[in-house]
């Protein structure tokens, strides 16, 4: 695409204007009485991200009339009694002094706490200096600060990265917290009258809030088994919530104003007069600019490689980018019907890039419940644990890893478009209770009506489950009742678009995206996703259904417009491939841990009868060879893993009032016992 001179130009531009990026862990304690931050608990919640942010650690302390101590690479010991404490924890891509959180700006009139980094930063800071601003660093969080104190709440509009951060506006005191578009960053809180906490990770949280099983959203629970996550804004806990994607909230110091909205939604739903041939021009120049902006950094970067088309493409447009001096991470299995490994290698040699590839064991997984657990909540995507495996081979070397993710979502990848075209039309499925229909039998199924005309709803709520109801009401307890997802637009422009908006909103986000920061995060390594560059995102929605999902000469095509950009960099035999996804045999897995699963009714079982009914479980034990029924009892196992991890000395009515005094009151000093075993749980 590019000739090597122009690539070199290129090159060169990024690492001379590139100079500090960061991820980060950020936390928070507002007090709206006169009782004072307290300050082990906020310690507490910043140790519990040390993994987002090893390399340092800073604390900015707030006082009523605006007094200010910053305290960067020590634990803080204030002068006076604060009502405001954030706490920072500190990745760097490279470590520039001026890099610092919190940071200030306006002669401390603004300080931030900021996870992420923002790719338009240096177009964003050559406008703010046309307007008379001044910076002092090389930093984004820098532009960040300067574009709020320029514009402030309408900076979002300007922005292109991912990010979440909390703003103290001193001159008005009160606090601005934001979210990125598409929750690539996460952000949770707790708000009572007294106080209100906030971290990037629930485990944060519980680091300095004691709960116990009364304070579960037991509404959740059945969600959670349905589609293997907790749906946003809720969280497994009734008092504890996630910001959603895309949105922000203003909170003044006394408690007495909150705001939440929604400052980003896509509003263009195919609508675009652009050709198909001038939409791929578009598009392909789109990715080439995404791709373009997650190259800047100073340090060296790596890329994910599963030899799909997504990430296939990604790394093909990093070498014509910036030339094939970078390393492209692969992993596999011994079971081959779980192994890309061999297509990556091909891709790899094709780009001439270096591939780094291993096959995982079971043993790579010795602290598999301190993955499960590293979400916080109940969290079941077995992909986690392959995430988890690339993540910390790649940060072995690297800080930073570009990956292809989103490209199913945003173009309309999955196989279940498929089944819900075929719902919609009345043809019959391929099987039935699990038996394989034959052709032609399906052919006169289909012509005779034997399967009526579908809800594109239904089969889709049916496509983002391995249970049915009557499934998930023999598994648990009566008393937990399913929490139904309804996140489709109220007046669709057609049954695709309108599915993968669902998509978007829930798995997406509360999925793909939560196990991807994670378990990057949990390895120190930072993420960048291209496909996922919120114009991208923007583009693909705007564009007509059949752009994306066609009938063809070879039959029904989904990422129709992502093939034919991708067509002028990988091979026929590529871009044919069927999709596979990014899966994990979990059922080798447990098998080769000594079966795990067995734990559920012997050292787990206490628990287990609490929430699910055993003699479901033993039934389900009986087969869990199979595939189907070894994820059923991994969303199970997942569940019990977390609950003993984060709930098991926190059961009685005693314990659970200790919580609630020190959820409301911090008292100077912390609380022992309980809260420093959170602490040791969640760090």
């Amino acid at each position: 695409m590019f000739g090597a001179s122009t690539r070199s130009a290129i090159w060169s531009v990024l690492n001379l204007t590139q100079k500090f990026l960061i991820m980060c862990g950020i936390c928070g304690i507002i007090r709206f009485d006169d009782q004072p931050v307290d300050i082990d608990a906020l310690v507490r919640m910043n140790d519990a991200l040390s993994h987002r942010g090893p390399d340092a650690e800073g604390f900015l302390l707030v006082g009523r009339v605006g007094e200010t101590e910053c305290f960067h690479d020590s634990r803080p010991n204030p002068s006076f009694d604060p009502g405001v404490g954030l706490g920072h924890r500190r990745l760097s891509i490279i470590d520039i002094d001026g890099g610092q959180q919190p940071m200030s700006y306006e002669n401390g009139y603004f300080w931030v706490v900021f996870n992420g980094e923002i790719y338009n930063y240096i177009e964003l800071k050559q406008e703010l200096s046309n307007l008379g601003r001044r910076f002092h660093s090389t930093s984004d969080t820098e532009v960040l600060l300067a574009a709020y104190a320029q514009w402030g709440e309408k900076c979002l509009d300007r922005i292109n990265g991912m990010f979440s951060f909390c703003i103290y506006d001193i001159k008005s005191k009160r606090l601005f917290m934001a979210r990125d578009r598409l929750g690539k960053k996460p952000l949770y809180y707790h708000r009572t009258d007294s106080c209100f906490l906030f971290s990037s990770e629930l485990p944060s949280l519980l680091a300095a809030i004691d709960v116990s099983d009364d304070d579960l959203d037991f509404s959740m629970i059945g969600s959670y088994i349905q589609y293997q996550y907790i749906h946003s804004p809720k969280t497994i806990f009734k008092n504890i919530r996630k910001m959603e994607a895309g949105s922000c909230v203003t909170l003044t110091l006394d408690g007495a104003s909150w705001n939440e909205r929604r400052y980003w939604e896509i509003k263009q739903f195919a609508d675009t007069d652009l050709s198909y041939d001038d939409a791929c021009e578009k598009l392909t120049e789109l990715l080439y600019d995404a791709v373009k902006i997650r190259l800047r950094t100073d340090v060296a970067y790596s890329a994910f490689l599963s030899g799909g088309i997504d990430s296939s493409m990604i790394c093909k447009i990093i070498a014509e980018i910036a030339g094939d001096s970078f390393t492209a991470y692969t992993i596999g299995y011994e079971d081959a019907a779980f192994d890309e490994s061999p297509y990556a290698a091909e891709i790899a040699e094709s780009i001439g890039v270096k591939h780094h590839f291993e096959i995982i064991g079971t043993d790579f997984f010795d602290n598999v419940d301190d993955i499960i657990a590293q979400f916080g909540e109940p969290f079941a995507d077995s992909s986690a644990l392959p995430t988890y495996a690339v993540s910390k081979i790649a940060a072995s070397n690297y800080k930073v890893a570009l990956t292809g993710d989103g490209g199913d979502e945003i173009f309309a990848g999955y196989n279940s478009y498929d089944t819900i075209r075929n719902d919609l039309a009345g043809h019959a499925p391929e099987r039935l209770c699990g038996v394989r229909i034959p052709d032609r039998v399906r052919a006169w199924m289909s012509k005779c009506g034997v399967f009526p005309p579908g809800d594109y709803k239904r089969s889709h709520r049916r496509a983002m489950t391995i249970w049915s109801n009557d499934a998930i009401a023999d598994i648990l307890r009566p008393e937990l009742a399913a929490d139904g997802l309804d996140e489709y637009m109220s007046a669709p422009p057609d049954w695709l678009t309108d599915c993968q908006y669902c998509d978007l909103k829930t798995y997406l986000h509360n999925d793909i995206l939560t196990k991807v920061d994670r378990m990057s995060m949990m390895n120190s390594l930072e993420l960048r996703s291209p496909l996922l560059d919120y114009r991208i995102v923007e583009f693909a929605f705007s564009l007509p259904p059949e752009y994306k999902y066609a009938k063809t000469s070879d039959g029904w095509e989904k990422k129709r417009i992502l093939k034919r950009v991708a067509s002028k960099f990988l091979s026929k035999e590529t871009l044919a491939r069927p999709k596979r996804g990014f899966g994990f045999p979990v059922h080798n897995f447990m098998r080769g841990r000594k079966n795990l699963f067995e734990t559920l009714l012997t050292e787990h079982l206490p628990v287990t009868r609490r929430f699910f009914r055993e003699s479901a479980i033993k039934t389900m034990l009986d087969s869990s060879a199979e595939i189907g029924v070894a994820t059923r009892l991994w969303y199970i196992y997942c569940f019990i893993v977390w609950r003993e991890r984060y709930l098991s000395k926190c059961g009685s009515a005693g314990v659970r009032e200790c919580g609630r005094q020190k959820i409301n009151t911090f008292p100077r000093g912390g609380t022992k016992g309980a809260g420093e075993n959170q602490r040791a749980t969640a760090t």
